[in-house]
């Protein structure tokens, strides 16, 4: 409950969007993309249900959520999210995310690279 999405602050607000208030939102969006480093990782509750960002964002509302399991290249990052969003106009989400995986492999074959992308919820 103590991850936070770090945004522009402003007057009295830091900038934190933690998840104890993403779980509260009402959001409408087909997907979130969280490329940062390790965005994926949650801890495990008392239920054994993991609580993080990506739960708190289906939780919210959003169908699908990309996020990552390591800390990741800002080189090889950029590409494959260039490539993923090029490729979302014609694809479906885990379509578009597996080719731009495989286009980054091109450039960057170590699966450092690219194999850190998982997307979680709706194809």
């Amino acid at each position: 409950m103590g991850s936070a999405l770090l945004l522009a602050g402003e007057g009295k607000e830091d900038g934190r969007l933690k998840v104890g208030e993403i779980f509260s939102l009402n959001l409408k969006a087909d997907a979130v993309v969280l490329s940062a480093c390790e965005t994926a990782l949650g801890k495990i509750s008392n239920g054994d249900e993991i609580i993080g960002l990506i739960r708190a964002f289906i939780y919210a509302g959003t169908p699908s959520v990309i996020a990552t399991l390591w800390k990741v290249n800002d080189r090889s990052s950029y590409e494959l999210m260039r490539e993923f969003y090029a490729n979302l106009r014609s694809m479906k989400k885990a379509d578009a995310l597996r080719r731009a995986q495989l286009k980054t492999m091109e450039e960057f074959p170590q699966p450092f690279f690219w194999a850190a992308y998982e997307l979680t919820g709706e194809p």
